[in-house]
């Protein structure tokens, strides 16, 4: 389960940092979901504290995520699933 959760989380773009924060804990940290649901949760209450998150720019991607093309709504949706998952 939090290897799927991982790969959504990934895949937003807007949790870099936390999934760093994430990946320096304790390994036995990293396989609890009583550890991880408390601390991602905490993430997504800071983000939205601090103006809705990380944007791949500020995360050093540029203009290269562009081109790619994710939608807006696609991003959205994605942490949304997240969330509802994480409750």
């Amino acid at each position: 389960m939090i290897s799927y959760a991982l790969i959504k989380l990934t895949n937003t773009g807007l949790y870099a940092k936390a999934l760093k924060r994430w990946h320096g804990r304790a390994i036995q940290d990293q396989r609890q979901w009583s550890a991880f649901r408390p601390f991602f949760m905490q993430e997504y209450q800071r983000m939205l504290r601090e103006g809705g998150g990380l944007s791949i720019q500020q995360e050093g991607y540029g203009s290269a995520f562009h081109a790619m093309g994710m939608a807006e709504e696609d991003r959205e949706s994605i942490v949304e699933s997240i969330v509802r998952f994480l409750e």
